[in-house]
């Protein structure tokens, strides 16, 4: 009767020292091994090893506000890589909050949506963070407008006086940091415009309300955001000006790499019939994903199954913007 006992005790033994390097206690039975693997050491090592092996690498992507753009396509590129990535989507105020968190010592992001010319601007300001982030895919278009009261007259936003006021959204936004590359690239033309930290209702408020030469500038995909509202309501006292000037077209120093960050385009007056006469010529700019370097080494093969993946859901994520 103890033969059996005897062969499982050795099997086992050699099973226990081979998997978790642990040799039995020389009184304990075959039945005490058998139990041994069943209720103590190995029930708890197996489900760790087996939750290791299960375990989905996490991304956390800083997105923007839950009612805008970039949240809804981190929900698109969520949805889509959720079988092989646990994706964690975090709202905050938009690219330059993005852009801190992913630098921060303890990055609190491992992916960003951000505009483009943000993170030109950022990494001019801090040089020190250059090789950090990863340049992945633009993933849409964001279209400059520029929104102006009737006291403006000119009809290209290059001729407006210069005690124009301009409109540029809160800190932090991407449109305030727009603007600022804006200045920087043409400063002679429009260092001397005054800017105001204002956007939204508020914005649209001072526009229609005081009467001096006032406008605003709407970075997003177009008739999305206040620009439905602007069109909609306030389409008889505002119009959209041209935004052209040979200086968008310079190359910026983004992360060592010269990159033309604003391209010209042709918007339909037929976009928005109460805010044009004509079509209108402006200047659009990307909106692109990064991953932080250290988790591409990290994951170097998901890594490129998200580029990959990015660039099948292009229609997605244009459905999602529009």
């Amino acid at each position: 009767m103890n033969a059996p006992y005897t062969r499982i005790d050795a099997i086992l033994a050699n099973a226990l020292k081979l998997i978790f390097g642990l040799t039995p206690h020389p009184l304990c039975s075959g039945v005490c091994l058998l139990g041994l693997i069943l209720t103590t050491t190995a029930p708890s090592l197996l489900s760790t090893n087996h939750e290791a092996w299960a375990k989905k690498p996490i991304l956390r992507v800083c997105t923007g506000s839950p009612t805008g753009h970039y949240y809804r396509v981190g929900q698109v590129i969520a949805k889509a890589i959720s079988q092989d990535v646990t994706v964690s989507l975090v709202e905050t105020k938009g690219s330059w909050e993005n852009l801190g968190r992913i630098h921060h010592d303890e990055p609190q992001c491992d992916a960003i949506i951000a505009q483009d010319d943000a993170v030109a601007v950022y990494l001019f300001e801090k040089p020190e963070m250059i090789g950090k982030i990863d340049r992945v895919l633009p993933l849409y278009q964001e279209h400059l407008q520029m929104v102006c009261n009737r006291h403006v007259k000119a009809q290209k936003f290059s001729k407006v006086d210069p005690d124009t006021r301009i409109l540029t959204g809160s800190y932090g936004t991407g449109t305030f940091i727009t603007w600022a590359l804006i200045k920087k690239l043409n400063p002679e033309r429009y260092g001397a415009l005054r800017e105001l930290e204002e956007d939204g209702e508020e914005a649209l408020k001072r526009l229609t309300s005081i009467n001096r030469p006032q406008c605003l500038l709407v970075v997003n995909a177009l008739a999305q955001g206040v620009m439905i509202r602007t069109h909609d309501d306030l389409g008889g006292s505002l119009r959209l000006i041209n935004l052209t000037d040979p200086a968008f077209q310079f190359p910026i120093n983004q992360a060592g790499v010269p990159r033309v960050l604003y391209r010209q385009v042709a918007v339909h007056k037929n976009v928005y019939p109460r805010l044009l006469k004509d079509h209108l010529n402006t200047q659009s700019v990307d909106a692109v994903f990064y991953l932080h370097s250290q988790w591409v080494k990290s994951y170097p093969e998901l890594a490129d199954h998200i580029s990959r993946t990015l660039i099948k859901l292009q229609r997605s994520i244009q459905g999602a913007v529009d």
